[in-house]
């Protein structure tokens, strides 16, 4: 499980770095101290690895989010933490993004994909549940459903955000108004 975990954070700081597709199986099992033969006993590909990255980064963004729904969090709160990016955030949305666009012609992929989705909607429609007013205009939306309306609003919206420029600060201003805005409304 080390070796797995060591390669895990190697290929997150090489992905941040480099992107998808500039990097290499080597670079990572270099960073992580490892040889090829390590990374192949854990993964079968780069594909795979990549994947569950996105995995453990969902479950960070959820327990993160998790703490918040356990607070008492107000709608401009959970607004703000939906787009909250940090470094490594920003690095691995690109990453995450152009991963996406790779798997387009590869259905194991999109297929693994869509699990990871599901898995995510249905994680943050359980946390929306906790923390949508039940008289909110959005309590009558099934919770799985606005969550993934939601993560999908926000991937489309953190591209706007990665790129930079007036557009960035007008994409991150209007979902940051309407949703706070959505949730609050009775």
């Amino acid at each position: 499980m080390h070796t797995k975990a060591r390669l895990l954070r190697a290929a997150v700081e090489v992905l941040a770095e480099r992107g998808y597709h500039a990097s290499s199986i080597d670079e990572i099992c270099a960073r992580a101290g490892y040889t090829r033969g390590a990374f192949y006993s854990n993964y079968s590909s780069k594909d795979e690895l990549v994947v569950e990255v996105f995995d453990q980064y969902a479950t960070q963004r959820r327990e993160r989010l998790a703490v918040l729904a356990a607070s008492d969090v107000t709608p401009d709160t959970l607004a703000r933490e939906l787009l909250e990016l940090n470094e490594q955030d920003s690095a691995l949305s690109t990453v995450i993004l152009e991963f996406r666009i790779h798997a387009i012609h590869n259905s194991t992929l999109v297929t693994r994909l869509d699990q990871h989705d599901d898995e995510a909607s249905t994680a943050f429609g359980e946390l929306l549940a906790k923390v949508l007013p039940s008289d909110s205009a959005l309590a009558s939306v099934p919770p799985k459903q606005l969550a993934t309306f939601l993560l999908a609003l926000r991937a489309g919206t953190l591209t706007r955000i990665l790129h930079g420029g007036t557009s960035a600060l007008q994409a991150n201003e209007a979902f940051h108004t309407v949703l706070s805005k959505l949730i609050s409304i009775k």
